[in-house]
């Protein structure tokens, strides 16, 4: 499945293009273990954040971007669980500092169950705003 922007991550988006608010901010990934389907309504509340197993939540380094032909794109990440957090959807981006629900994603062959240590989730985060 396809990333998909909400409706707060396509207003913030424009605010910054178009000078409005100066003030961007840095995402944070983080893993969910709620079966939702990603729609531009969403919200925090729609996403529960997986917990347990030496999991935590990341913060994205704005500097390894690489933006090209409309697609930004991140480097892959990878999660070791050193214990069973169950079933894994997909992961969402949130604003570090105001906490805005900007994207989610649900993996294209999701669920994946984690259920050993040294189990492994592995992504690349493409955005494509065209």
């Amino acid at each position: 499945m396809a990333i998909v922007i909400t409706d707060i991550g396509k207003q913030k988006a424009l605010e910054y293009l178009v000078g409005k608010d100066s003030s961007t901010e840095s995402l944070i990934i983080k893993l969910f273990s709620s079966s939702t389907t990603p729609t531009t309504s969403d919200t925090l509340t729609s996403y529960t954040e997986v917990s347990g197993g030496g999991y935590t939540s990341r913060a994205l380094d704005p500097t390894q971007w690489s933006i090209s032909a409309g697609v930004a794109t991140y480097p892959q990440l990878t999660w070791t669980f050193t214990s069973s957090v169950g079933t894994v959807y997909g992961y969402y981006l949130v604003s570090s500092t105001n906490n805005y629900l900007m994207a989610a994603e649900k993996f294209t062959n999701a669920p994946y169950t984690i259920s050993n240590n040294g189990d492994t989730i592995s992504l690349t985060i493409n955005i494509n705003l065209l």
